[in-house]
């Protein structure tokens, strides 16, 4: 018996539905039915969790699972992976202070640097650690660290005021994109194709106000090759999608 069959027998046993149980677990109905289903596996913590709640020990829960013991050893191996990120982007930032200091007797381009390892590990804490709605918080995440981080690139490059001229207007743009490409993933069910589709209509429009905030829009020319390219690119992901449902469709009558 796989983890998902557990789960659902040991609920049943409590006669808890997959909402009380995502109650008392702090996680989504979803997540409950993603797990009884064996979508997704839960982590060492929730396993501890959920074996203190049915009053069974973790050994049990896991017993005839192979794919759940390779999902752990997976995320145990993420998660060094991620530590050993971590500690690489501080020791960056340190030899970058010390070596900056040391050629200049102040802090400049080093702040660049241990800003963008900052913005990278806390963007990457929140993908790695979240739980529920990883990539809609790792998007927020974004958002929020992303002026800050322009702000300590203008403070350090004080000869241009590029910041302020254009370069709220072109994070604002391109933060908007995003979060319309998030939000057509996470509120609607387009295939994959259709997304991208969406994203490259999308991108010309961004790449005609990216130009025409920063005056490049000097000759046509330079905004219709990038736009006939992603027209080229969406017709290509058309005929694609449209190839993979008359396949699929062709697959259905033949197994009726």
């Amino acid at each position: 018996m796989v983890l998902g069959e557990k789960l659902q027998e040991e609920r049943k046993k409590l006669a808890l539905t997959q909402q009380e149980l995502a109650s008392k677990m702090n996680v989504s109905r979803q997540t409950i039915s993603n797990w009884e289903l064996s979508r997704s596996y839960p982590d060492i913590e929730s396993l501890i969790l959920l074996s203190s709640l049915f009053s069974v020990t973790i050994d049990t829960l896991l017993k005839g699972d192979k794919k759940m013991i390779i999902s752990l050893k997976k995320r145990s191996i993420l998660s060094s992976l991620f530590l050993c990120i971590l500690g690489c982007l501080a020791l960056a930032s340190s030899i970058c202070f010390i070596v900056d200091f040391s050629l200049t007797g102040k802090f400049t381009w080093s702040l660049i640097v241990a800003g963008s390892c900052l913005f990278t590990g806390i963007v990457l804490a929140i993908a790695c650690y979240t739980k529920t709605e990883r990539l809609l918080k790792t998007s927020i995440g974004i958002t929020c660290l992303l002026l800050p981080l322009l702000m300590t690139i203008q403070y350090v490059d004080s000869s241009s005021d590029w910041f302020w001229a254009y370069g709220v207007q072109l994070c604002l743009v391109s933060l908007i994109f995003c979060w319309m490409v998030i939000l057509l993933w996470r509120f609607t069910r387009v295939s994959i194709w259709w997304l991208g589709i969406a994203v490259l209509c999308l991108s010309v429009v961004v790449n005609y106000l990216g130009m025409y905030i920063t005056n490049e829009l000097n000759e046509s020319i330079d905004f219709i090759i990038p736009a006939l390219s992603q027209g080229i690119l969406a017709a290509i992901f058309f005929l694609t999608s449209w190839l993979f449902a008359h396949i699929r469709r062709y697959k259905n009558k033949r197994n009726e």
